[in-house]
């Protein structure tokens, strides 16, 4: 199911949280809204690894997000499908430590091994769910978010020392200063 963009607005849902607002139009006729964080271009590159210069790829990315069912959940995981499990880092009331489960984020071995599950789910979702797609004639809304994306290297650097961190604390791997570091980011806090 094609999903057209018809117009992209700022949106805030708390007073810090500043969002893009999506709004398409689904085939039959009836209007279908897609609110995400507008730091999560940068977030994405940061977590993936995904080269923070190719805005296309980020961008197609996280409009596809919507369509995609998180893993380990009841409906069969399109990268576990594929071979892509991982051992789980903790027990957490679905799986026991060590398990093998759907590989993703905290559990990948590599950023590498995360990105692939993650492609392999967003791909999924826009092959069973729905396609973003930019309007046949006339402007592309999305062009406003492809020139104000406000990625840097600087943030992406910040925010991909930061995966790192809560990925290593999840294995039990941060040294005492490392865990400072990262409860000062949890609260906000300037970085070192």
């Amino acid at each position: 199911m094609d999903f057209t963009v018809e117009s992209v607005d700022t949106y805030f849902p708390t007073p810090h949280t500043e969002c893009w607002a999506v709004v398409m139009t689904r085939p039959d006729g009836s209007k279908h809204a897609y609110v995400f964080p507008k730091f999560s271009l940068v977030q994405r590159a940061a977590e993936y690894g995904f080269d923070p210069t190719d805005i296309e790829t980020l961008l197609d990315i996280v409009l596809h997000e919507q369509f995609v069912h998180s893993p380990g959940g009841e409906i069969e995981d399109p990268a576990a499908a594929q071979g892509m499990l991982s051992p789980a880092p903790i027990s957490n009331g679905v799986a026991r430590k060590g398990q093998m489960v759907p590989t993703d984020l905290f559990n990948a071995p590599t950023i590498k091994h995360a990105r692939e599950a993650h492609l392999a789910r967003v791909e999924h979702g826009k092959r069973t769910r729905g396609r973003v797609r930019p309007p046949a004639k006339g402007p592309d809304p999305l062009d406003r978010i492809r020139a104000e994306h406000g990625i840097t290297k600087a943030g992406v650097a910040a925010a991909a020392r930061e995966v790192d961190l809560h990925r290593r604390a999840l294995r039990g791997e941060l040294t005492n200063d490392e865990a400072r570091e990262l409860s000062r980011a949890g609260r906000g806090a300037p970085h070192a």
